[in-house]
């Protein structure tokens, strides 16, 4: 079918190339609204109480991990942690438009585990710098509260006490959305596409109809 064929039978068939224009431009106006979500990543710093054993706060103990560890399950309570490929994978590459994860960071890749620093990794996405702020600050203050009950229980007196730092005490949010003007052309194409696709079956099977004999004349030549 040459092109002026298609722009023939596109004007036979002007109802139906109107109603597609009609489908095509309300899913353009869908795809060019505002989905901007917001996004932040932030940490929880486990600090090992500064002494002549310790005179390094930040230095790396597999007992801090440990802490850490159970105060993330502490504040995500029994649901499953998902496990990405990638420690860089983050919520919103995932597809989340609104929650929150927190975890010990894990450089084991997808098969593997490997827990090495005594930070708790926090993500929030939502819908408004606000929500995402507002959830960082509980998720920390969850935390507090979590590792406070966690020494309490065990009797840690206030000089061997894990502390926490917030970094960075405030958080970076992130506005996160697609191309509105690259949904709106893809958009334009896929419709129109689509359009001029059912144009083209139904000029074809017009044109099969009109080449065919008519039954009657069949039977009449054949007597």
């Amino acid at each position: 079918m040459t092109l002026s064929d298609l722009l023939a039978a596109a004007w036979r068939f002007k109802v139906i190339v109107a109603v597609g224009m009609v489908f095509t431009a309300a899913a353009g106006f869908l795809a060019i609204q505002d989905r901007t979500v917001f996004w932040t990543r932030a940490e929880v710093v486990f600090l090992v109480p500064q002494n002549e054993f310790h005179p390094d706060r930040l230095a790396a103990s597999e007992s801090v991990i440990i802490t850490a560890g159970a105060v993330a399950k502490s504040v995500l309570g029994p649901d499953p942690v998902p496990k990405y490929a990638s420690p860089g994978a983050t919520l919103v590459g995932a597809g989340v438009r609104e929650g929150w994860s927190i975890g010990l960071p894990d450089s084991g890749g997808q098969w593997g585990t490997n827990f090495d620093s005594q930070v708790l990794a926090i993500e929030a996405v939502g819908p408004t710098r606000e929500w995402v702020l507002d959830t960082v600050e509980e998720l920390r203050e969850e935390v507090r509260q979590s590792l406070q009950a966690l020494q309490d229980d065990a009797g840690v007196s206030l000089d061997n006490r894990i502390s926490l730092k917030a970094s960075p005490a405030q958080p970076v949010i992130y506005g996160v959305g697609g191309s509105r003007p690259r949904a709106l052309l893809m958009t334009m194409l896929l419709g129109g596409g689509l359009t001029l696709a059912l144009v083209s079956v139904l000029e074809v099977r017009r044109t099969r109809r009109e080449s065919d004999p008519v039954p009657e004349l069949v039977g009449a030549a054949a007597g």
